[in-house]
């Protein structure tokens, strides 16, 4: 048994990899990681805001139905002839705050916009496939994930009012 080995290896006993040889695999599979990661990130969050705009899309449309049936606007998905299946509810005054698996997203009473707040770093504000534009998007600082999320929607536009620099305008 001891020749096989020797034949396989052609004389060496001890064939294997050095400690230098692992590091730098190690220091490449390192560097590849880091890449990939924020993009692999950005594409998660690019998914969850694909997965929310037909909704958003939907209640839009049976909030317009609702007010050409009552004369009236509502926040109460409740009222309204669409079925969200929401974790939590939480009213206020003026908005009622929806919780479901994507994120947050509030509806105003008096007003056309779904807020959607995914609490990672960026905020959209969909305004319904009747307007130009449909949406806005905010990422709340510049650069990263967010910025990224935003840019993948749509064109940057000038600062608005708010004094958000980092504004990209959407048509859905």
């Amino acid at each position: 048994m001891n020749g096989i080995y020797q034949k396989l290896f052609s004389g060496k006993k001890n064939a294997g990899f050095t400690l230098i040889e692992l590091l730098v695999v190690v220091l490449i599979v390192g560097i590849l990681s880091a890449v990939a990661l924020p993009q692999y990130q950005a594409a998660v969050e690019k998914a969850r805001v694909a997965r929310m705009l037909p909704l958003f899309k939907n209640i839009q449309l049976a909030r317009e139905a609702y007010k050409l049936a009552n004369g009236m606007n509502t926040a109460d998905l409740d009222l309204l002839d669409i079925e969200v299946n929401y974790k939590s509810k939480t009213e206020t005054a003026s908005s009622i705050e929806y919780t479901v698996d994507g994120g947050n997203f509030s509806l105003w009473v008096n007003s056309s916009p779904i807020v959607f707040n995914a609490g990672r770093g960026y905020t959209i504000d969909y305004y319904g496939p009747l307007s130009n534009p449909s949406g806005l998007c905010y990422p709340h600082k510049s650069g990263g994930v967010a910025e990224r999320v935003c840019q993948s929607m749509g064109k940057k536009r000038d600062a608005l009012s708010s004094g958000n620099t980092n504004v990209y305008v959407f048509y859905y």
